[in-house]
Parts: C-alpha cells; sequence; structure tokens
C-alpha cells in the first residue's frame, strides 16, 4: 500500500511533530497558548492489533477502579435510595452517579473506526483559542480522542502532536478537513465535521 503524505514530517502543513508523551513530561509548556491548529498522528503502532489494545486497556488500572467505583456507586445509590424512603419522602431519590465504566468503553469502542483510515496516521484534526489547554484536555477526558490514545499509549504506540498557531484558526480547521478529505475520501478517524 502506498503510503500517503500525512506520514512526512510536514503533514498538513504542521512542522515539528512531537511526541504526545514528551509533551505531557513537560505539563505541556511547550505547546503555545495562543489559538490555532492541530493535529495527532500515530508515530508508531500496530493497527492490525486493535483487539489486542481494547483487551489489554480494559485491564489497566484506570478501567479496574472504574469498574470498583460503579459497583460501590450502586451500593451508594441503594442505601441512599432507602435512607429517603426511609426519611418519608418516597422511593427514586436515590444518589446517582455516572457509570465511568460505561463511558469509558464507549470511547474506547471509538479504536473500531482506525482501520477505516488506509493505513494514514492521522487521527484528529482540530482547533481551538488556546492550543494548550486543548491538547491539555486529551489528558483530562475532555476531549474525543481521549480514552483511544489512552489505550494506544497504553499498548505502547507513540502518538505524535502537530501544533500551529494561526488566528483564523476555525477557517483554517476547515481548510486542513477538506484537504484531508480530498486525499483520503472521509475525515480522519474519529473527526464526525
Amino acid at each position: 500500500m502506498k503510503k500517503c503524505k500525512c506520514h512526512t514530517s510536514t503533514a498538513l502543513g504542521f512542522r515539528d511533530w512531537k511526541p504526545f508523551q514528551e509533551c505531557a513530561e513537560e505539563r505541556f509548556e511547550t505547546i503555545p497558548q495562543e489559538q490555532g491548529v492541530y493535529c495527532f498522528r500515530i508515530g508508531k503502532g500496530d493497527i492490525t492489533k486493535l483487539k489486542k489494545i481494547k483487551s489489554a486497556f480494559r485491564e489497566s488500572p484506570l478501567v479496574t477502579a472504574f469498574d470498583k467505583m460503579r459497583i460501590v456507586s450502586e451500593k451508594v445509590s441503594k442505601a441512599s435510595n432507602q435512607l429517603f424512603n426511609d426519611c418519608g419522602l418516597g422511593q427514586e431519590w436515590g444518589l446517582k452517579f455516572p457509570n465511568y465504566a460505561e463511558a469509558l468503553e464507549y470511547d474506547l469502542n471509538g479504536i473500531d473506526e482506525l482501520p477505516g483510515n488506509d493505513g494514514c496516521p492521522i487521527l484528529y484534526i482540530g482547533a481551538s483559542d488556546s492550543l494548550r489547554e486543548r491538547i491539555k484536555n486529551v489528558m483530562e477526558w475532555k476531549h474525543p480522542l481521549s480514552v483511544p490514545l489512552w489505550a494506544f499509549l497504553y499498548s505502547g504506540w507513540t502518538i505524535q502532536v502537530g501544533v500551529r498557531s494561526i488566528t483564523d484558526n476555525w477557517n483554517e480547521e476547515a481548510k486542513i478537513k477538506r484537504e484531508y478529505k480530498t486525499d483520503h475520501r472521509k475525515l480522519p478517524f474519529i473527526v464526525k465535521r
């Protein structure tokens, strides 16, 4: 299979691709605060092992902890429901907690869309009014790429990030996506629009 130009050091107009792990170690201080566009791509990883990646991540300390939280949350919900009922407030007032394990699994399943990229390493293209904050969002589960990226990293992949400061960031993002779609006939990975 012929490699697309997204493997090059100047892919999509980004220069100075850095390993995401390195950026995180530096607390993202090397990512500019300015508005601009950003891109994540695979530096090293084997997309033929997606099932193994998902399976390994499901056994990770994070998923294990979320599953324990779910069990405790269900007990607290049931106990608080009983307490409120005993106080004469009626049924169904129990405290409700988010099911993080379920949400994590939903996001993890986005990995299944990766093989459709025909060997292209691009995972995500985006724009932000603060590049540093948006890249940090991936670590805080505030980005659609968060869980897939964590799973890739947990399986030993290298993920690269490219950023470019530009004041007309939203139009630049649209331009990059149009160019990408022209070359690949679709948007990358989990990018929906």
